[in-house]
């Protein structure tokens, strides 16, 4: 991948503090030079829960969070918080600057593979409805006929926040039990679950996607693509 020019800072927006680490550690690796700055709005994602929805105000929020970061110098703002993923597009054409969505690019990932069957994980419940309709929605566009199959793993919240490896691989095993064997391939839908994909890909013994690696490589696309659209 082309390299980015230049120290440009890219802003991180988080409902939790514990989804800020993996997506700083995926935009480092291909843009060592950025400067990360975490936005974190800890009720954000809780406000979303407790409706059952992200609602007008809610989506108002995020807004002002992304302008936030624009008026502040940001080149680009990544959107850590699942359930927000659908404003990202509509946030970059208001905004001016790119906003990336925080599995956008990931479930295209998915949707080009030639999985069968999917295996969505979440430890929300409005979080794992969110991801499956999206992802379906992405397989149907881009032609797959993988079938997406929810899996929710309330107990694997708390130890991953607490980065409490035996515990969360525990929780995601089990929420997956019995459905292994129909699974090509598992997608942890929330960024405080990536940590445990490599030990989880290798006891399944199948591909585990995340977010954060995808949505840093369009981070550094978009950029890569102002700057030579840029007049020198």
């Amino acid at each position: 991948m082309v390299a980015v020019e230049g120290e440009l800072l890219v802003a991180v927006i988080s409902g939790v503090s514990e989804a800020a680490p993996p997506a700083a550690e995926s935009l480092r690796d291909l843009m060592p030079d950025a400067k990360i700055w975490n936005l974190i709005d800890d009720r954000i994602v809780s406000d979303a829960v407790s409706r059952d929805e992200v609602t007008p105000h809610l989506a108002d929020r995020m807004a002002r969070l992304v302008e936030h970061a624009r008026l502040e110098g940001a080149a680009a703002v990544l959107l850590t918080c699942s359930v927000y993923g659908t404003l990202a597009q509509e946030l970059s054409t208001r905004s001016g600057i790119p906003v990336i969505a925080p599995d956008d690019d990931a479930m295209a990932i998915l949707a080009d593979s030639e999985f069968a069957s999917i295996g969505v994980i979440s430890g929300v419940p409005l979080a794992l409805r969110d991801s499956c309709s999206r992802l379906a929605a992405v397989l149907a566009s881009r032609g797959s006929t993988a079938r997406v199959v929810p899996l929710l793993a309330s107990s694997a919240r708390l130890p991953s926040l607490a980065l409490d490896m035996t515990r969360t691989l525990e929780a995601l095993s089990e929420a997956i039990g019995a459905r292994a064997p129909e699974l090509d391939a598992v997608f942890l839908a929330n960024y405080t679950l990536s940590f445990a994909a490599a030990e989880l890909s290798r006891d399944m013994a199948m591909p585990v996607i995340t977010g954060p690696p995808a949505a840093a490589a369009a981070i550094c696309q978009s950029l890569v693509r102002l700057q030579s659209e840029s007049p020198v």
